[in-house]
């Protein structure tokens, strides 16, 4: 059974967070979804597309790359990564608004 931790980060706090922990080691992060049967590496933590931010994420060392198990969501079209049964990390980010935090 794994741990949870939860922190609140600003943006500022994400970029220093993102760079100490690329310091411990590489790792890769990883995009919640892909639209194939293959983890979707992205480039940060504060990634975006199509002017969305995306907030769910894992992180995954490179050697362990290969033994991400992933599971098709049919109906939605894309494929996700089994944390269960995965060596990842899971990363959730924020969206700060008005002063409050946004889960």
């Amino acid at each position: 059974m794994g741990q949870q931790v939860n922190f609140y980060l600003s943006p500022a706090d994400l970029r220093a967070l993102e760079e100490r922990i690329r310091k411990c080691g590489e790792f890769l992060i990883l995009h919640s979804r892909s639209p194939e049967a293959k983890p979707r590496i992205v480039s940060s933590l504060d990634f975006e597309e199509n002017g969305e931010k995306w907030l769910f994420f894992f992180l995954v060392r490179p050697a362990e790359l290969a033994s991400i198990q992933m599971h098709e969501v049919a109906k939605q079209n894309y494929w996700a990564i089994d944390d269960l049964h995965s060596p990842v990390v899971e990363f959730t980010s924020w969206l700060p608004r008005r002063f409050q935090w946004i889960r």
